[in-house]
């Protein structure tokens, strides 16, 4: 409404912009004037209560776990890294595994009620993600891949940033990697 009676709304991104904002929208900090203002990002930073969140899905969960964690544990593990964080649980939007674990009821179920898609992939194939930050000669012993849960949110973002690094909660381990996203105005 505050459009509708020719009031400028401030923009701010946390991702980077293309093109010119719509009628009525300015670029500004979250500080300016403005009284209404519409933020797209990960970071909810109180502004004042007229200023709209957007929480754009661009962040996957790499996991890892024990064979026979439940959703339960799973979601525990994933929540409290978000946490750590300062992670939206809004901005998942896919949750990636090594293959070995596509039957694996609690990671599946934990998906399912985050109602967020799964990939699963192969040693081989996470072997292929660069900028892992551990490693373990025990993991690899056992999957064929030293790091399963930061080359799966790599691989499972389509080569994205690792924003959150592997972190081990009860026998799951989980990972956050960030696609590369922009907002474009047309």
């Amino acid at each position: 409404s505050a459009l509708l009676d020719g009031e400028k709304i401030g923009f701010v991104s946390e991702f980077e912009t293309e093109g010119n904002l719509p009628d009525g929208f300015v670029t500004e900090e979250l500080e300016a004037t403005t009284e209404y203002k519409v933020s797209v990002g990960l970071h909810n930073v109180a502004v004042s209560e007229k200023t709209l969140y957007l929480i754009p899905k661009c962040v996957v969960a790499g996991i890892g776990c024990k064979r026979g964690k439940t959703k339960d544990d799973i979601l525990k593990a994933v929540c409290k890294c978000l946490e750590q964080a300062d992670i939206p649980i809004e901005s998942i939007y896919k949750i990636c595994s090594i293959d070995l674990k596509k039957d694996e009821t609690g990671l599946l179920e934990a998906a399912q009620q985050l109602m967020v898609q799964t990939a699963f992939y192969t040693a081989k194939e996470l072997m292929k993600a660069e900028g892992i930050s551990w490693k373990s000669e025990f993991v690899k012993e056992i999957t064929g891949v030293d790091n399963v849960c930061e080359r799966a949110a790599i691989i499972g973002s389509g080569n994205g940033k690792v924003v959150f690094e592997k972190t081990k909660v009860d026998g799951v381990t989980v990972a956050f990697a960030i696609s590369e996203r922009s907002i474009r105005f047309e």
